[in-house]
């Protein structure tokens, strides 16, 4: 994954409602951190990415109040947030770019670029057991758990921009 050169977050996924357009931001910065907005909230954390082509299992967690980033199954940086809550269910989920309202005023100085794989969302804090299969399977195959948003729904649907399901990176 790559940061565009004159922007900043990469941005992961975006997640809008009606009621509120940041319900749910996931990107990562140049220097490797995480910036997460989740209700509203922000948080910076540290991740452990880099990018140097390698393949990079994250994890994003909100439990409790508590923010959580896990890089290949190890706790890289947490914070807790008071008063944020779920988001209503009635928004739209975007991959590799920011959405300034739902489903739209994209934000060209924030996306992806690079490859992705195995991009899987659950509604509720996965267990240890769980991350850690997540982890091992690499970027191939399904993932246990039953997430609620799993990378084949994703990549089984029409897929709109320059996107490819596919994987050419080497991954375990």
């Amino acid at each position: 994954m790559g940061a565009v050169d004159n922007g900043d977050p990469a941005m992961i996924l975006t997640y809008a409602t009606p009621a509120k357009v940041d319900a749910l931001t996931i990107g990562i910065s140049r220097n490797g951190s995480a910036e997460i907005t989740f209700d509203g909230s922000k948080v910076t954390l540290a991740s452990g990415f880099t990018h140097n082509n390698t393949w990079q299992h994250l994890t994003f967690m909100h439990i409790n109040g508590k923010f959580q980033v896990y890089k290949n199954n190890v706790l890289q940086g947490e914070k807790t947030v008071s008063g944020t809550s779920a988001p209503s269910t009635n928004g739209i989920v975007v991959i590799g770019q920011y959405q300034g309202s739902v489903g739209g005023n994209f934000d060209s100085s924030k996306l992806f670029y690079g490859y992705m794989a195995n991009l899987n969302i659950w509604l509720y804090a996965i267990n240890d057991d769980t991350r850690g299969k997540a982890h091992q399977q690499g970027c191939k195959g399904s993932v246990q758990g039953s997430p609620n948003l799993s990378w084949e729904t994703i990549t089984g649907e029409t897929l709109s921009g320059d996107i490819q399901p596919q994987c050419a990176m080497t991954c375990p």
